[in-house]
């Protein structure tokens, strides 16, 4: 299957308003969104959103750091969109001139700055009262949109709103943690029992790696289970720094989103031993999806579990320095030049079930007991939103 993300084009405002819920993954609300574009085929480089807080002026530095954000995916041009309630407000004239003046600085073109409320939209630059009438024109259903058919495909739904999507990671039922607990425990027990008696550490964690193989297959084929069973196995492997490592690199063999479909599943699971790791896991697979927000999400559930997680730490740096996604896919292409020496490493310490201490290049030393917790090096997190409070793509 392709493994790239679709690619985006925009013809029109009346196609970007129907496009930015697809971009973003959730209806934007009291909103600025920023949507860089490249100069000469309109395709869209990066989409960042930011709220609109009472008064309608985002700090200073926010601002700043959407447009540096904006300069780095290379775009040469970009369209604002405020999202709003009440479309007579005040403020959004002279903050839609100090966006295009930053814009301006970094060389990037505005090419409009687009008002959408209650399901209608008009250009606030456009001055031509037949092309954009002061009551607007009706905003374009986004089912419409030609992302529609692929945000089906890729089984990414267009949800509500922002607090939508911050609920798709809640944890479980009671019942389902419980079982996944219970589903870890025997994992755990057995994983120590073969090890203890001799069987190749190369062979365990290779065995885990084929069962997140298999994951991606069956969520790819839509045949995923999600079963406490195949959930806790996961959480084995993303507790181990290297296999871990080993498993982001074999969902590079597929689209972003399958990933995210299956951690989803893995950090809403996940209990709070083991969520640091689920969570920086699920933050990098959305955020190569483009879905900052969810990231962003992963992020605060993984950091709230451990503050110090390195995964999620270094995640949190590049969302907040708006990093565009594609530069961590660079990262992961660095990473893959490395695959040979990290699978070397599967051979090595297997953290919890060996009882000795294991570093990894994005984890801290931990000492584990071969009945110790599950957590595996550390890590911490914000993102397609970095949301109230930074940048998105």
């Amino acid at each position: 299957m392709d493994t790239q993300q679709p690619t985006v084009r925009v013809s029109g405002p009346a196609d970007l308003v129907a496009a930015v819920p697809h971009l973003l993954g959730f209806v934007p609300r009291d909103s600025l969104v920023l949507v860089g574009v490249d100069g000469s085929s309109g395709r869209v480089k990066l989409t960042a959103r930011v709220d609109l807080p009472p008064g309608r002026r985002p700090p200073p530095a926010l601002l700043d750091r959407m447009v540096t954000g904006l300069a780095r995916s290379g775009a040469q041009a970009a369209v604002l969109l405020f999202y709003v309630e009440d479309p007579q407000g005040s403020g959004l004239a002279g903050l839609g001139s100090r966006m295009r003046a930053r814009l301006q600085s970094r060389g990037i073109a505005t090419r409009d700055v687009l008002l959408v409320w209650s399901g209608r939209f008009r250009s606030l630059v456009c001055e031509d009262p037949r092309c954009c009438p002061p009551e607007g024109r009706p905003a374009p259903d986004p089912a419409a949109s030609p992302l529609a058919a692929g945000t089906v495909l890729t089984g990414r739904a267009v949800l509500p709103d922002r607090d939508a999507v911050l609920a798709s990671i809640d944890p479980a039922e009671p019942a389902f943690l419980r079982a996944v607990a219970a589903a870890l425990a025997r994992a755990e027990r057995s994983l120590a029992e073969r090890l203890d008696a001799g069987e190749p550490l190369t062979r365990v964690r290779q065995e885990v790696l084929e069962h997140w193989r298999v994951t991606l297959r069956e969520v790819e084929a839509g045949d995923w289970a999600g079963s406490a069973e195949q959930i806790a196995m996961l959480l084995v492997g993303l507790g181990d720094v290297a296999t871990r490592d080993a498993m982001l690199l074999t969902a590079a063999e597929h689209c972003p989103s399958v990933a995210v479909a299956a951690l989803v599943e893995v950090v809403r699971g996940a209990g709070p031993q083991q969520l640091a790791a689920a969570g920086a896991a699920l933050a990098w697979h959305a955020y190569l999806a483009g879905d900052g927000c969810l990231a962003a999400a992963a992020l605060d559930r993984a950091q709230t579990a451990d503050p110090t997680y390195s995964l999620a730490v270094l995640l949190r740096t590049g969302l907040e320095a708006a990093v565009p996604p594609s530069v961590l896919g660079e990262v992961l292409e660095a990473m893959s030049e490395l695959e040979t020496e990290a699978m070397t490493e599967l051979g090595t310490d297997m953290g919890r079930a060996t009882g000795r201490s294991t570093r990894g290049s994005t984890g801290r030393s931990t000492g584990r007991s071969t009945r110790g917790s599950t957590r595996g090096s550390t890590g911490r997190s914000t993102g397609r939103d970095p949301a109230a409070g930074s940048a998105s793509s």
